[in-house]
């Protein structure tokens, strides 16, 4: 079965720079990969991927709906034509999308194949059919309205469409994990790093997939860092532990137990800290989508988290090897964006 990751995220959180990302670090290293734009607002999606890549191999804008189109045919807000879309696409997904989905997937991979082999000076090689796409490699780029994980269960319904095994009629039976992209930019402040932390909480709870939580754009952050405007240190936001400690930094508190207090904000942050960590799910993943260090990193995660990496006779001793090193490279990403040079990038990633 078709392994992959959905990518969920706050609009602007950097998700679809991250699909790009993964996109071509995939083919840099010789992993099939292609990409599913399922955000019918996402209608750049073939300039942002490329059509001569061969990556984008299904977008929902283009072949079903778009919010453009439904605002302009039923006079609705951004907003409204969004859920509109979402409902749309998942009462066709199973007559019309899937079966586009399948043919994008064949399609791109074999055009993908082809140009490998002519980069190698080979012929090209024979069409795949569905049932040989073992090793494809799938990413799901979907909106970033976070109502869609946080109250609505249309997303949650979509992907459950997805994911039916084959043993079970399911048509793609994709093994996912999912992505939640936010913006680093967050921890700048306590009361936006405190709404960041429970709206990922809350989506993880909701969509029920395995998850990796990814702090994008570090290459911004670290210039607040070196300029210590950060209340504390940076393992503290990505640990999403211990939250105590943020409430003094919240405005009119003053020492340890302020946010304690009088005020309901106070006393709305103190239940918020509480509640996320009563729930210790949350850890977060340092990501500069054009350092390869740190791409690697959160893509070696989450193929833990898909089953990937166990596919097979390549899974056999990888298990222990892998829970080995997880936290000594965890470690070092920490230290390099608090302090260190960023390692060498990849060149033909444009954030």
């Amino acid at each position: 079965m078709p392994h992959g990751q959905i990518v969920l995220g706050p609009p602007g959180s950097g998700k679809t720079t991250y699909c790009r990302g993964v996109s071509q670090f995939s083919r840099l290293t010789g992993r099939p990969c292609v990409v599913l734009n399922l955000d019918p607002g996402a209608e750049r999606a073939p300039n942002v991927f490329g059509e001569e890549e061969h990556s984008l191999a299904y977008d929902v804008a283009a072949d079903c709906c778009s919010v453009a189109n439904v605002m302009k045919e039923f006079k609705l807000g951004p907003n409204g034509a969004l859920l509109y879309c979402m409902d749309y696409i998942l009462e066709n997904l199973a007559e019309h999308i899937i079966p586009g989905i399948k043919k994008g997937i064949l399609a791109s991979h074999n055009g993908l194949q082809a140009d490998l082999a002519a980069k190698a000076g080979k012929g090209a090689p024979k069409p795949s059919t569905w049932e040989e796409l073992q090793d494809v490699y799938v990413v799901l780029d979907f909106p970033g309205q976070v109502e869609l994980y946080t109250h609505s269960t249309v997303t949650r319904s979509i992907i459950e469409l997805l994911t039916i095994p084959a043993h079970k009629g399911g048509a793609l039976a994709l093994q996912l994990a999912c992505v939640n992209v936010v913006d680093s930019l967050s921890c700048l402040t306590p009361n936006t790093y405190l709404s960041t932390i429970l709206v990922s909480l809350q989506s993880m709870i909701n969509i029920q997939l395995p998850c990796v939580n990814v702090m994008s754009k570090m290459d911004l952050l670290k210039p607040h860092i070196d300029n210590g405007e950060l209340d504390l240190p940076l393992d503290f936001y990505l640990d999403a532990r211990d939250l105590d400690y943020l409430l003094q930094f919240m405005g009119g508190g003053g020492g340890g137990g302020g946010a304690r207090g009088g005020s309901r904000r106070e006393r709305l942050a103190s239940s918020i800290a509480e509640l996320v960590e009563d729930f210790s799910m949350l850890r977060y993943r340092p990501l500069d989508v054009c350092d390869g260090d740190s791409l690697a990193a959160v893509i070696q995660d989450v193929d833990d988290a898909s089953g990937y990496v166990f596919r097979g006779e390549a899974g056999d001793g990888v298990e222990k090897m892998v829970r080995t090193v997880r936290e000594a490279e965890g470690r070092e990403l920490v230290e390099k964006f608090m302090g260190g040079a960023f390692a060498e990038s990849i060149s033909e990633l444009d954030t």
